[in-house]
């Protein structure tokens, strides 16, 4: 293997979460077989079939398939298949944007400025990709800094991720122009995002479901709550600022004010980031239980806060169809 074609094995292995010496026995299969891009036996059943019916053919050409040695390998090798295709180790995904590599491609959503390309070039301790292009020339951001944005991406031979983050600064690496992007364990993985999300700023109570004080889900709360702030709102979910630190896992109820009319949602609060220098945290919310007349009001909120030029573009935005088909490495060696 080059070294580009071994660094890009560990680190797709690694990723995946197989072991070093899994990974060794992966790679012994491939050079047996003359693979020509191992990374596909780390996930795909029929290769791995394939792989072992030519090692098997190699092994009856030499005499050697009656040998103890070959008996214990293929042994190794059909184990190996079983364990794939019981448990495939992309099942689950990527949980952490540490986890993406260099020359992965991104579109980034920036509310109210539009669509943009961009490309990883470095994964640090921030995320450093390519200044954003523009998917139109209308769409157009003068200063990237402190943004908070949405970036949607296809990982080869897995899925679809979108996930919320923040540009922590602007600068160059290696002479071109880049942002730094913040991590985030909160990765969803799905083809595209059920809802649009506008950014805004709406003071809210929250109530814990567990506490005897708060009624169902459903009814509203006469009594004040815990004092927090909606950043951003979907008819599906929130993104909520809170003093103190935040749990995952939590049942809660959110009630505030859209003009005249009172909101409640209730759900789960799907993660957490923490900052322990403001011992403040947000709560990415996510619903299930709306009323649907209140699900229409958020909806016409959302829709009156966003530019016309870009309704649709939120609504019916194509993510990831062009991003399957580029699923070579030329990506990388452009850069």
């Amino acid at each position: 293997m080059k070294l580009k074609t071994i660094l890009n094995f560990y680190t797709t292995g690694f990723d995946s979460g197989f072991t070093f010496k899994q990974m060794r026995l992966v790679r012994k299969l491939a050079k047996m077989a003359h693979i020509e891009d191992p990374t596909t036996l780390f996930w795909s059943v029929p290769a791995i079939n394939r792989a072992i019916a030519i090692v098997v053919q190699i092994a009856n050409n030499v005499g050697s398939i009656n040998n103890s040695h070959t008996a214990e390998l293929l042994n190794k090798f059909y184990a190996y298949r079983s364990k794939i295709e019981l448990d495939p180790p992309l099942k689950t995904g990527l949980r952490n944007t540490a986890f993406i590599r260099p020359g992965q491609r991104f579109k980034i959503v920036l509310p109210s400025n539009g669509i943009f390309y961009s490309v990883v070039l470095n994964n640090d301790s921030l995320i450093t990709v390519t200044y954003p292009e523009p998917a139109k020339p209308q769409y157009r951001c003068y200063d990237w800094r402190k943004k908070r944005i949405a970036v949607y991406f296809w990982r080869k031979n897995d899925a679809g991720y979108v996930f919320d983050t923040e540009v922590h600064g602007v600068g160059h690496y290696r002479g071109r122009p880049v942002l730094f992007l913040q991590q985030t364990t909160n990765l969803q993985r799905s083809q595209k995002r059920r809802s649009i999300r506008c950014p805004c700023s709406i003071m809210a109570d929250l109530y814990l479901l567990t506490d005897a004080r708060t009624k169902n889900i459903n009814s509203f709360e006469l009594e004040q709550g815990i004092k927090c702030l909606i950043e951003d709102l979907s008819e599906d979910g929130a993104l909520i600022r809170i003093g103190g630190k935040g749990q995952e896992g939590m049942s809660v109820k959110l009630q505030f004010k859209l003009g005249d009319k009172t909101i409640v949602m209730s759900g789960i609060v799907k993660s957490v980031e923490f900052n322990q220098k403001t011992n403040q945290s947000r709560l990415h919310f996510q619903a299930s239980g709306v009323d649907e007349l209140m699900r229409q009001t958020i909806s016409m909120y959302v829709y009156s806060i966003l530019p016309e030029e870009q309704k649709e573009n939120f609504d019916s935005i194509s993510l990831f169809d062009d991003e399957k088909k580029v699923q070579s490495d030329s990506d990388l060696e452009e850069l």
